[in-house]
């Protein structure tokens, strides 16, 4: 009689289980990797959440960003194509543009055309791109950019800096 492998041991039992130490939230599961809530972060209780809009055509570089925003208290639409940012973009009430310009179905000149055209003045805009001239998106009316890839760590911190920046700036009114 041969005794089983040691990898096909029995599971344990439901008293082990439920007696293991509870961890606070922002350390359970797959989150953890994404953001750690930060106390003071998110927006006041009762204050409507930035909205923010993220255009990345790979969407599980997009998710984890989105995850990291949304634990911050923001809302975050997603968008992975030109077509979609576009609808997006015409769906308005956006604090926040963050768009990789390089997308599938359209290019950098027509995408930052559509994110700094006329009626594009209400949100702040970063693109996320490869190495590509930060001066040149600057006189374009970029207000962040950051190098691909970026940490959720990176995105979080330009994400507030040009919300600190835009509400800063005194309106015309």
């Amino acid at each position: 009689n041969v005794p089983p492998p040691s990898w096909l041991s029995p599971l344990p039992t439901a008293q082990a289980v439920f007696s293991l130490p509870r961890l606070p939230v922002a350390t359970r599961g797959w989150a953890s990797c994404c953001a750690t809530v930060e106390p003071g972060r998110a927006p006041p209780v009762g204050a409507p959440a930035p909205r923010i809009l993220l255009c990345d055509p790979d969407p599980e570089l997009a998710s984890i960003h989105a995850q990291a925003l949304r634990l911050e208290g923001y809302e975050v639409r997603l968008a992975h194509s030109g077509n979609r940012l576009l609808s997006q973009l015409a769906a308005g009430h956006l604090a926040v543009v963050m768009a990789e310009i390089l997308l599938p179905d359209m290019n950098a000149d027509d995408a930052l055309q559509a994110l700094r055209g006329p009626g594009s003045e209400g949100f702040a805009l970063i693109v996320h791109s490869y190495g590509c001239d930060e001066e040149a998106f600057e006189a374009r009316g970029v207000d962040g950019f950051l190098e691909r890839p970026a940490s959720k760590e990176e995105v979080l911190r330009a994400v507030r800096s040009v919300l600190r920046k835009r509400s800063a700036v005194p309106t015309a009114e």
